[in-house]
């Protein structure tokens, strides 16, 4: 995951027409587009390149109910909330 985006203040540079802030937004957006969750047989988080799988234990036909803590290469953390197997939350820790 990216670091925190800083807010842009009104009157202020940089703001969001500027390239750098704005690539800048565009690479958060885009880390949760290689995040793919799935069902399986055990919990577990695997990044390889730029690419991270989720996958949450499934068993009994029921989905996972729980918190998965997973940490980002930057080494910030985040809780992600499932509620029989679907994602309810993602919380920065």
């Amino acid at each position: 995951m990216p670091d925190p985006i800083a807010l842009v203040v009104k009157g202020q540079r940089p703001t969001l027409l500027e390239a750098d802030k704005a690539n800048e937004l565009i690479r958060a957006i885009n880390a949760f587009s290689n995040l793919t969750i799935q069902p399986g047989d055990r919990t577990q988080v695997i990044h390889a390149g730029d690419q991270v799988v989720l996958t949450y234990q499934a068993g009994g036909g029921n989905g996972f109910t729980g918190v998965i803590e997973v940490a980002d290469g930057h080494l910030d953390t985040f809780d992600m909330t499932f509620t029989d197997g679907i994602l309810t939350d993602v919380t920065a820790t």
